[in-house]
């Protein structure tokens, strides 16, 4: 009689690069999509930093199929990645992209004393007046 013996084999976890924001070297918003290129191996967890001595401390996050990151504020961004399985994990590969304020604008329309109509657009802090 002979014990069955099962194993669980991993590949390593070889990441060649990420793509912020679908390639675009310029992003408008704090928050991009961040897609993995990975040579061979599957992930569990992935980390991201934007800073490469925080990659070690980053937290660990559950691997899945639409990953984002979202800064705090605005300015030339670099992102390091690491990936892991049960068993190994990825060397740690960056990106960087700019990041820009998104654009808001709203518009507002009233009459001035005299019935004439004023249109007053706001966008990204700057405010325009129009008399019509």
């Amino acid at each position: 009689m002979y014990d069955e013996i099962s194993y669980i084999i991993n590949s390593p976890i070889e990441l060649s690069s990420i793509q912020l924001a679908g390639g675009e070297t310029t992003h408008s918003g704090l928050t991009i999509p961040v897609t993995f290129s990975i040579s061979s191996g599957s992930p569990t967890h992935y980390k991201l930093s934007e800073d490469l001595s925080g990659i070690d401390t980053a937290e660990w996050l559950a691997w899945n199929d639409e990953i984002t990151y979202t800064f705090s504020t605005v300015g030339e961004k670099t992102i390091y990645a690491k990936l892991k399985n049960d068993t190994y994990e990825s060397q740690v590969v960056s990106s960087t992209i700019t990041i820009t304020q998104q654009v808001t604008s709203v518009i507002v329309g009233f009459n001035n004393e005299n019935n004439e109509s004023v249109l007053t657009t706001v966008s990204n802090g700057d405010t325009i007046n129009q008399v019509k």
